[in-house]
């Protein structure tokens, strides 16, 4: 959990979030862009990217819908890919409407 890995530090926890919001949505919509145009590597690259980010403010459930979208990109799974996506966005948005 975010506020106890971070010591209950408010400022910091805010600080993280913001600078989650501040990024999260340009790589949702790049992510939504490459695997609509399947682009596998740009996929990849944003998908790991997500990941990180969704670790850092311990969203679990985006964090390993990430994890799985960049593995089917890894594997070369690419039909797997774009249903995995919906539900990664469907995530996002479940995380954004908790955030604010």
């Amino acid at each position: 959990d975010l506020t106890k890995r971070l010591l209950n530090d408010e400022a910091l926890i805010k600080n993280i979030i913001n600078t989650f919001n501040n990024v999260a949505p340009g790589i949702i919509e790049t992510l939504r862009f490459a695997v609509e145009a399947e682009n596998y590597e740009l996929a990849k690259e944003q998908a790991h990217s997500l990941k990180g980010s969704a670790a850092t403010i311990s969203a679990n459930e985006l964090e390993r819908l990430a994890f799985e979208l960049e593995n089917y990109y890894i594997n070369s799974e690419y039909d797997k890919a774009p249903e995995c996506f919906q539900r990664l966005e469907k995530a996002y948005n479940k995380l954004q409407k908790e955030i604010f």
